[in-house]
């Protein structure tokens, strides 16, 4: 079975060894940097997102939109 793209809180939580609420107290104050997608009242989380955002160590969200965009120009200049 492929791995899911999307996945809620708790999956997301635990793909970063922390509690639901802690994850959720860190989306809230900004120390999160992913942000969550909305499908209606669901809110998931990129999976992939939540690796590089890791693999950057896990910036806050102000420095890790920097990352995103910067990260977007760089794409845009290759097209």
């Amino acid at each position: 079975m492929p791995e899911p793209l999307c996945v809620p809180a708790a999956v997301a939580a635990g793909l970063l060894s922390i509690s639901r609420a802690l994850f959720y107290q860190m989306n809230s104050d900004g120390r999160l940097g992913p942000l969550p997608l909305a499908f209606g009242r669901r809110r998931v989380w990129r999976v992939e997102e939540i690796r590089a955002w890791t693999a950057h160590n896990c910036p806050p969200r102000a420095a890790w939109r920097k990352i995103v965009e910067a990260a977007k120009e760089v794409d845009c200049g290759q097209a």
